[in-house]
């Protein structure tokens, strides 16, 4: 907010000193989009710098598409864990207004006056040193909530002793400057997943601690560490689950019937498939599974990859499958369940719809995040936040966008066919 608009000011001084310099104008990015305001920059600094100055600052961005009345915000913290809780008598909260595609910048007492000559807030709680957390909250009508975060309250059977690993990096929680990754729209409560244990499947940017080349700014430099592929953020699970989800009640363009099933793994190693399998229940199956329907699945699936299970007669030009299922006739109030092979038998560890009896009868389809017949003729996105399975349909489908574990898209929407949702997963 007041420093990006300085920095901006300074540099037009400068230029202006000296007509002979013809450097080219600064690139200028178009603000990435999020859906809630996130913690965009962090700097935590372990020890005292240069003339005793202790650097450390928290940036905040808005990408929301509009501006943003910021009393209804502010932060927390936890010093070295604070028991496992946010200590809620640290809370500095914002006033003012934040425009889209700016920040506003939190440093601590003693900050070096000539890097931040205007900062927005001094945060006399913010004296972090790598094991310390912040947390970014919003009030909810009943009070401020945490919608992200960067570290997490801990207590013996979490402490990162002394600082948290991030993208990969040890320690990369202090003595560095993180950036977040453009492609990142949601603010993030798992602080696991948000660190992530490489660089593809971190949330966040390791740099140098002495790079204060984005203060001020959303990270313009985060534009080379774009992939050639939109698929770096691979989301973090402990398990595989259902990814995505296509079905239709009805015959399509040239008779095609396009339902299928994406499966995803984020559990960093390959996985195993042969431990894993597929059964069906179609119209209910009286509350249950149907073994007979069992599909075996094969070969090995690496980290941040799926694969496609496609009903038969599906259209070749849009989906490619890995299998072809001749059980998965689904129309709307059938369900799929994943299940994985315990060394006797296969336990359900995942399911989209469930089966059913006249007791809990769909009565044709189920409404999914508040949206009435939601699991036919739509495509279904799991959340990028969603990092176990769930063998609970009423609770994974949800009453409203907010609760759900999945996002309803239209049924002609293919564009994430392939990848676990790159973007767009509130």
């Amino acid at each position: 907010m007041g420093l990006k608009k300085n920095f901006i000011i300074l540099l037009v001084v400068v230029f202006g000193c000296d007509k002979e310099d013809e450097t080219p104008p600064p690139v200028v990015y178009d603000p990435p989009s999020t859906n809630e305001l996130i913690l965009s920059e962090i700097r935590n600094t372990s020890i005292s710098e240069t003339d005793g100055f202790r650097n450390t600052f928290v940036e905040v961005y808005n990408g929301t598409g509009e501006t943003v009345d910021l009393s209804q915000y502010g932060l927390w913290y936890s010093s070295n864990g604070s028991g496992g809780v946010w200590d809620q008598t640290t809370q500095i909260t914002f006033d003012g207004q934040l425009p889209h595609g700016e920040v506003i910048i939190i440093v601590r007492e003693g900050t070096d006056s000539r890097i931040f000559p205007f900062p927005d807030y001094v945060w006399a709680s913010l004296t972090a040193n790598g094991d310390d957390g912040i947390a970014l909250i919003k009030n909810s009508g009943n009070g401020f909530v945490v919608i992200d975060q960067y570290g997490e309250p801990y207590g013996d059977d979490t402490n990162p002793d002394g600082a948290w690993d991030i993208a990969g990096i040890e320690d990369g929680s202090k003595d560095y400057v993180l950036w977040r990754k453009w492609q990142v729209q949601d603010p993030n409560t798992d602080w696991i997943q948000a660190a992530g244990t490489t660089k593809v499947g971190s949330e966040w940017i390791v740099v140098s601690k002495d790079d204060y080349s984005n203060v001020g700014l959303y990270s313009p430099d985060i534009a080379e560490f774009e992939p050639e592929e939109p698929t770096i953020i691979a989301p973090l699970t402990q398990e595989l689950l259902i990814s995505e989800v296509r079905v239709t009640s009805t015959a399509e363009d040239g008779d095609y019937r396009n339902t299928y099933i994406e499966i995803y793994n984020g559990t960093i190693e390959p996985v195993n498939l042969s431990n894993y399998a597929l059964q069906y229940a179609s119209n209910g199956n009286n509350g249950e599974y149907d073994a007979a329907t069992q599909l075996d699945l094969s070969g090995s699936l690496e980290h941040g990859e799926v694969i496609v299970v496609a009903r038969e007669n599906t259209d070749p030009a849009l989906i490619d499958p890995d299998y072809v299922w001749a059980d998965l006739t689904a129309n709307g109030d059938d369900a799929v369940g994943l299940f994985k092979y315990n060394g006797s038998t296969y336990d359900l560890i995942d399911q989209y719809g469930e089966p059913f009896d006249s007791s809990n009868d769909p009565e044709g389809a189920w409404d999914i995040a508040g949206q009435e017949e939601a699991s036919k003729n739509k495509v279904l996105w799991r959340k990028w936040k969603v990092s176990l399975p769930n063998v609970n349909w009423l609770n994974s489908a949800g009453t409203n966008q907010f609760n759900s574990e999945w996002i309803v898209k239209e049924k002609e929407d293919y564009s994430n066919l392939g990848t676990f949702t790159p973007k767009d997963a509130r």
